[in-house]
């Protein structure tokens, strides 16, 4: 598995990250992809959390691949959070999470993102 993207283990949930933090686009849609047939393997859904960076850009091209992946592995995701997002990536998750029927999360801490998704009583459907 590529260090970016990992799994902890909390009780009897887990948790799946994926830091696309300082990496180029080819990088990041490699990523998508690679994330994506890790999901689609699981047979519970899946809490995740996607972080990025100043230095991560969400492109055209990534938003594709990102929304592919997404349809193809939806029903493998619980719930999703986002961290390290600026106004404009805010605004795509909101794009996103309109597209995909979802009221989806950022925050500004993994700790604060970890809480809400162990918590059994949140969820980011609508």
């Amino acid at each position: 598995m590529n260090k970016k993207i990992s799994r902890e283990v909390y009780g009897s949930k887990s948790i799946w990250t994926i830091d696309y933090s300082d990496q180029p686009e080819s990088e990041m849609i490699r990523m998508v992809e690679e994330f994506k047939n890790h999901l689609i393997l699981e047979t519970e859904p899946q809490l995740i959390i996607s972080i990025f960076n100043e230095n991560a850009y969400v492109t055209r091209s990534f938003r594709q691949k990102a929304d592919e992946a997404t349809k193809e592995a939806f029903p493998r995701i619980d719930k999703q959070v986002f961290l390290g997002l600026n106004d404009i990536k805010k605004t795509i998750l909101s794009d996103y999470s309109e597209m995909f029927n979802r009221d989806y999360k950022w925050f500004e801490t993994r700790e604060q993102a970890v809480r809400y998704l162990l918590d059994d009583t949140t969820s980011d459907k609508l």
